[in-house]
């Protein structure tokens, strides 16, 4: 199986949710998440490509953008898409998961 990774954000264009106490970025927790599953899917037999990017399908806000990972992960022929992300919330008591899945290009759907 071939997976491709894609750990939210971007260090140097769009760092996602910043900890305004401990100025902990998301980019970097997804960062760490990433490699800790590309590892364990390698150790699993799985190829993975891993790539952090804030372009996902063209629909980054700056112009000078590498090639959009939807495009390269199709292009590599993974199998699956994993984008992850970690978000934020004001309340010290919220506790949620969300995850989308995309059965076409032009069908996102939301659950959790």
């Amino acid at each position: 199986m071939k997976v491709y990774i894609n750990p939210g954000h971007d260090t140097k264009y769009d760092s996602g949710a910043v900890n305004p106490e401990t100025s902990l970025r998301e980019c970097d927790v997804a960062a760490a998440v990433g490699e800790l599953v590309r590892g364990y899917l390698e150790k699993a037999g799985c190829e993975v490509m891993l790539r952090q990017s804030d372009n996902l399908f063209y629909d980054s806000d700056y112009a000078n953008r590498s090639e959009p990972v939807v495009v390269e992960a199709n292009n590599w022929g993974a199998d699956i898409l994993v984008s992850l992300h970690c978000n934020a919330s004001c309340s010290k008591d919220a506790l949620a998961l969300a995850l989308h899945f995309q059965r076409t290009l032009a069908e996102t759907q939301p659950h959790a």
